[in-house]
């Protein structure tokens, strides 16, 4: 409702409005800081990230097989979850083992906010 007054005691006209909004919340754009538990929420995003992740996934949770009890119990799975969810992007390039540039990293931003306009 929408009023019109001439002061807070006197009010002269009143009208009932309807606003149609957007169907969507607008996404915000993604760059090389963006967090990946920002874009897990999105699974445009994480299908584009996909062989990123899991060249990631395979160093964090890699060698733990081998690893001895110590090792086992001092890295825990929800401590790589949560290393990985709290990475920027661009965090891949110093954790990607040499596999991920930062130019390729530039390219994965590129496709997910053409993705989501």
């Amino acid at each position: 409702t929408v009023f019109l007054a001439h002061d807070s005691r006197d009010m002269r006209l009143q009208k009932d409005i309807v606003v149609n909004g957007m169907t969507e919340e607008p996404r915000e754009e993604v760059t090389p800081d963006t967090i990946l538990m920002d874009l897990k929420k999105d699974p445009k995003a994480m299908a584009i990230l996909e062989p990123a992740m899991q060249k990631l996934t395979e160093i964090f949770g890699g060698g733990q097989e081998e690893a001895g009890d110590a090792a086992k119990e001092a890295i825990t799975e929800e401590m790589n979850n949560a290393m990985l969810n709290y990475m920027p992007l661009h965090g891949m390039v110093n954790f990607g083992d040499g596999s991920v540039t930062y130019e390729q990293v530039l390219e994965l931003v590129q496709k997910i906010n053409r993705e989501n306009r």
